[in-house]
């Protein structure tokens, strides 16, 4: 699957390695608004019998529910998942790879890329990281040129054009709302330190640690409307996040399951959050984000100290008012908050108000039923942070 015959190199533009657990489920919220927008938008339109002329009710016929399968199969251990598991190996694709993420896709494709770069065994592997529309890089000048530079040395055996003192790592660092292209000798980075950055009292995300007092040293808010946030001093010097951030709290819920959705800002020395051009040329306020369902808490074997991942083959069971300690990962990201910024961190129990309509987590997978209730996050969790330490 990974390694057909005919297979020379692979050109790898904003993709997906797992689409089970970066997509469809991620962290094990049901991704409704895309998965519909991507079957009805992309794959409905080239259904066979179109050009035909097939009447618009035999071709609805003959189409299968995909996303009403998907929203059935909710765990790794039901459906089609467990073969797409088994036969997804990404060791066995051995020829040369081209990798190119954006750092502004947490919903779909950001973590597929980098992913794919850190656990294929390509020969040879080149990654690439840029940010704002998810389209426009691949067309984009320097964009069509590296890849040209790629194909023509694998395919066309152009040994001389350059490609041998291209950087192997090359990835947008984000400062502010623009960015600058920087090569990295490893990724993720080998030499991050992780930082902790504590949930404290005054709605403050500090450096210092903090320990809950009680158990009712906590913020509470509302299922599936609800949230809170919580925001650090102004940075005294530049501060650089790159690679895989983590949340390490205790949560308890009213409810029979609880989702966190996870979103990052930039906050200026003026006070304002920084505007992002998102993967579909929308303003977005957050420029990394993240979701959690309670029940699918349960961590895979694959898991590290620093890179919890959910194992996801079964609900694990949630009773109410009981608290739980949980890993949450959060995908990978890089940004330098200049001296005078801060870093603001929302819990929400639902999609940021600015979300555009197909990257919505809506419908039956979140119902007042079983969703609705009071949430709690103990003060004292922590923020996980990959800080490294660059000339730029």
């Amino acid at each position: 699957m990974q390694q057909p015959p005919h297979l020379a190199a692979i050109v790898a533009y904003e993709a997906l390695t797992d689409v089970y657990g970066h997509t469809t489920r991620q962290g094990g919220v049901f991704h409704s608004g895309f998965q519909k927008h991507w079957f009805n938008n992309i794959v409905v339109p080239q259904q066979y019998g179109k050009l035909e002329g097939v009447d618009e009710a035999d071709l609805e016929k003959a189409r299968f529910d995909f996303t009403g399968l998907e929203s059935f199969w909710k765990w790794r251990s039901e459906g089609a998942w467990p073969v797409l598991d088994r036969y997804r190996d990404l060791k066995k694709a051995k020829v040369p790879l081209l990798s190119a993420g954006n750092w502004m896709d947490s919903e779909v494709h950001l973590p597929g890329n980098l992913v794919a770069f850190e656990d294929s065994a390509c020969s040879r592997k080149f990654l690439e990281m840029h940010t704002g529309n998810h389209l426009a890089a691949y067309y984009a000048p320097e964009q069509l040129e590296r890849q040209r530079t790629f194909l023509d040395y694998f395919l066309l055996d152009k040994k001389d054009n350059g490609l041998d003192k291209a950087p192997q790592i090359d990835l947008l660092i984000r400062k502010g709302a623009e960015g600058f292209y920087r090569s990295e000798p490893s990724w993720p980075p080998q030499d991050a330190e992780y930082v902790a950055a504590y949930l404290a009292p005054g709605d403050k995300l500090t450096f210092t640690p903090y320990s809950a007092a009680s158990t009712d040293d906590a913020v509470t808010f509302v299922g599936l409307t609800g949230s809170t946030e919580f925001v650090t001093e102004p940075f005294q010097s530049d501060f650089e996040v790159l690679g895989y951030p983590y949340l390490d709290v205790t949560v308890s819920t009213t409810a029979k399951d609880m989702d966190l959705f996870i979103y990052f800002y930039l906050i200026s020395a003026g006070g304002e959050k920084v505007v992002f051009r998102g993967n579909h040329d929308e303003p977005a306020l957050s420029f990394l984000r993240s979701w959690f369902r309670l029940s699918s808490r349960a961590l895979s074997d694959k898991s590290t100290a620093r890179r919890p991942i959910l194992d996801q083959q079964a609900p694990a069971p949630v009773e109410a008012n009981e608290p739980y300690q949980v890993k949450v990962p959060i995908p990978p990201t890089s940004m330098i908050f200049e001296k005078g910024t801060r870093l603001a961190v929302a819990l929400r129990a639902d999609d940021e108000e600015t979300t555009i309509p197909p990257m919505r987590h809506v419908g039956p997978d979140r119902s007042e039923e079983v969703f609705g209730g009071t949430h709690r996050v103990l003060r004292g969790g922590k923020l996980v942070l990959p800080v490294v330490k660059r000339e730029n």
